[in-house]
């Protein structure tokens, strides 16, 4: 399964449990196919630290809104 990543994209880091915000990319490009995918992802976390952080380490953060506030009719 390939990701697609973008810097700013907010993600996990799986083994922490740390979420952080991509600076910066490690890209390699498959000799055969010709598809990108990325080897490393240097992430920033919310205590300032930064650290390159192998791609099966990471998930995509995903965002639960609270519906229960909602306009009602």
């Amino acid at each position: 399964m390939s990701t697609n990543y973008e810097i700013g994209d907010q993600i996990v880091e799986r083994e922490s449990k740390r979420r952080g915000t991509i600076l910066d990319l490690l890209e390699e490009r498959d000799s055969d196919t010709g598809n990108i995918t990325y080897s490393a992802i240097k992430v920033q976390f919310p205590d300032g630290e930064t650290d390159w952080v192998n791609t099966e380490r990471v998930s995509m953060m995903l965002v639960e809104n609270d519906c229960t506030n909602v306009w009602s009719f």
